[in-house]
Parts: C-alpha cells; sequence; structure tokens
C-alpha cells in the first residue's frame, strides 16, 4: 500500500472515484483462465463490468465518455464484444462516427458491438436518459484464436476517458477541453488446459447460478447475467463437463461435483483422516473420508505428499484424489480446495 499526501491538493473527506473528483482513480483486476487446446467455447474469456457515464453539462464544449481499450499483448485473429443492454449500438457508432474520422466498430444485434481485439479501441458511452447519472450494467467478452498455448498470458486494459468537469476560470466558468480517466479495470487471461479448468469453471458456474436467483427480472443486471450464464455454461461444456447438471449453489460445493470420471482417471473428494506408518515410522499411506462416507486408503513413501496430507490433516481442507483407473494405487494428482497459505517471507 502506498499513501500520497498533498497538502496543497486535499482530497475530500468521503470521496469517492464516483463522485467526479480528479484525485481518486479506481482500477479493478480481473483473471480468466482460457483452455489451449480447446474448442471455441473454452477460449472465450468474458466478465461483467458497471460504468456510470458522466452528465453532461455543455453539449457543445463537452465529449461523451469514451471506453478506451488497450488490448495489449493479444494474438491476431481475437475478436471483442461489449454488451450493455442500457445503450443503443446504433447510438454508439453514430457517435464513434461523429468523434473520429475511422473506426473499426460494428454491432452484432441493437445491444452487442464488435470490434477486432488489437491496438487501442474508442468506444463512445452515450450520456443517460435522465439527467442524473445512470449507472450501465455490461458484459466484455474476447474470443480468442486457435493456437494459443499454455503458460502465456495476456492483458486488456479498459480505462473509462471523460471530459473535465465544469470549473470556475476568472469570472468565466466554463468546460476545460481536456479528457482524463475516471477509472478502468484489467482483465489478465492465463492460458491453461481443460484437465485443470473444469472442476473451477463449474463452481463458478454454480456460484453464479445462485446469484441469478436473487436477481429480479426489472434489475439492469437481470439481461447481463442471462447472457454471462449462457457464456460460462458454454465453457463448462466446451471444457468436457455438463452445464445441466451444474445446480446453484452458495459454496460452488455439491455432492458429486469432484467425481468425474475420465476414461483413464477416477477421483475421490472428501478430507483427510489419518496418515499411517510402518513399524519403523516411515509414511507409508493416508486415509480419506470422502463426501460420500466412504473410507478409502491411498499409498504413497514421498516426503513431499506427506508434508501435502499433513497439512489438509491439520487444517481441515476439502481434499480431491485423482488416481488411475485400473491402479488406484498409483497417485495422479491431489487437489487442495482451499484459500492459499499465509504469504511467508
Amino acid at each position: 500500500m502506498v499513501e500520497i499526501v498533498d497538502d496543497e491538493a486535499p482530497i475530500l473527506d468521503n470521496a469517492t472515484p464516483a463522485q467526479g473528483t480528479d484525485k481518486i482513480a479506481q482500477r479493478n483486476l480481473a483473471y480468466v483462465v482460457v483452455a489451449n487446446p480447446g474448442l471455441s467455447d473454452s477460449r472465450l474469456a468474458t466478465h461483467t463490468f458497471e460504468i456510470r457515464p458522466s452528465p453532461i453539462v455543455n453539449e457543445k464544449l463537452q465529449q461523451v465518455d469514451e471506453l478506451m481499450i488497450d488490448w495489449g499483448n493479444l494474438p491476431d485473429g481475437s475478436v471483442a464484444s461489449i454488451y450493455l443492454p442500457a445503450v443503443a449500438a446504433a447510438d454508439v457508432l453514430a457517435l464513434a462516427a461523429k468523434m473520429h474520422p475511422t473506426h473499426n466498430l460494428g454491432a452484432s444485434d441493437p445491444h452487442t458491438l464488435l470490434c477486432p481485439a488489437g491496438g487501442i479501441t474508442y468506444i463512445p458511452v452515450p450520456k443517460g436518459a435522465s439527467p442524473k447519472s445512470q449507472y450501465y450494467a455490461g458484459l466484455f467478452s474476447v474470443q480468442l484464436p486457435a493456437g494459443i498455448k499454455r503458460g502465456q498470458a495476456f492483458n486488456v486494459v479498459v480505462r473509462q476517458v471523460t471530459s473535465a468537469m465544469a470549473r470556475q476560470v476568472g469570472n468565466f466558468q466554463g468546460i476545460a477541453n481536456t479528457r482524463f480517466v475516471f477509472g478502468g479495470f484489467q482483465i489478465t487471461i492465463p492460458v491453461s488446459v481443460k484437465s485443470e479448468m473444469l472442476v473451477p469453471e463449474e463452481r463458478i458456474l454454480s456460484v453464479m447460478r445462485w446469484i441469478q436467483e436473487s436477481i429480479e427480472p426489472n434489475d439492469r443486471w437481470h439481461p447481463v447475467f442471462v447472457r454471462y450464464l449462457d457464456q460460462l455454461a458454454g465453457r463448462v461444456d466446451a471444457l468436457g463437463g455438463d452445464a445441466n447438471s451444474v445446480p446453484p449453489t452458495q459454496t460452488g460445493i455439491w455432492p458429486g461435483l469432484f467425481g468425474h470420471k475420465h476414461h483413464r482417471h477416477s477421483s475421490f473428494t472428501g478430507k483427510v483422516d489419518g496418515i499411517v506408518y510402518d513399524r519403523f515410522g516411515d509414511f507409508q499411506a493416508f486415509i480419506l473420508v470422502t463426501l460420500e462416507g466412504e473410507r478409502r486408503r491411498f499409498e504413497s513413501h514421498e516426503t513431499r505428499v506427506l508434508r501435502l496430507v499433513e497439512r489438509a490433516w491439520e487444517e481441515r481442507i476439502l481434499t480431491t484424489v485423482v488416481v488411475h483407473r485400473q491402479h488406484p494405487e498409483r497417485l495422479v494428482e491431489i487437489l487442495l480446495h482451499g484459500a492459499p497459505p499465509p504469504f511467508e517471507g
């Protein structure tokens, strides 16, 4: 954390980025993992967002806000869509044509904008229907092309650019024709593989379905969540899961979640209930009590495995053990489903 103090430029009490102060800005970070190799839907990075168009004080001197999107290191062939159900895509395109000599924006439906995801893109944000500021809920999606590789990571930065507010200059009150960043968010897109993504994606879909149940049909978030959940379900199916079998839950955990059976592997989920040593005191096995109440014994003599199961036992961490289906004595993976340990310097 860094605090910068300037006595000649104080920040007003209770000021927030949403109040138009030029001293505070907000930036949010999000991580959305995509797969390689994978089907098209598993390479779709999607995230919800919310913006508020700045009030127009003087239409002759003040331009509308814009989303300035820096596509960073996204690979060629990436395509983005921005869904704003409260905004007409035709209005955005008309503003873009008026504000810039050329642009690469298009529309796929009355409320969804499309553009190549490369370089810098400016998207005008029309003012709200009423004089008062109005929040727009939206969905930001990027379709990555085939050919991305595990271990790569891509960064996209979205900034809301606005005009300076009305200010007093001598005896003249006007609008300074300047632009500044009002707020922003960054989406980091790491590339992984389907086998590591499926369970986390199912859990996200489950929690989001639970959240959707509390959103009223007339809420501005309702149409956004309908499309968002449709995209999340597509990701689960593309990763080899069954989105129709994912129930809404508050925790993202339900019986059978970790019971996916690959044609070569089987998995068991529960909590470590014991550690077995031989007569010489050497580590020999550990016991897992599954969510279904079964007691499973897994053989191992590895010191690192011992440390892992000791931690899972002591901290009561939900654990998934993956074994070879034909040779259940062979450990393939151990997954701990819990918060990471505290950072130690």
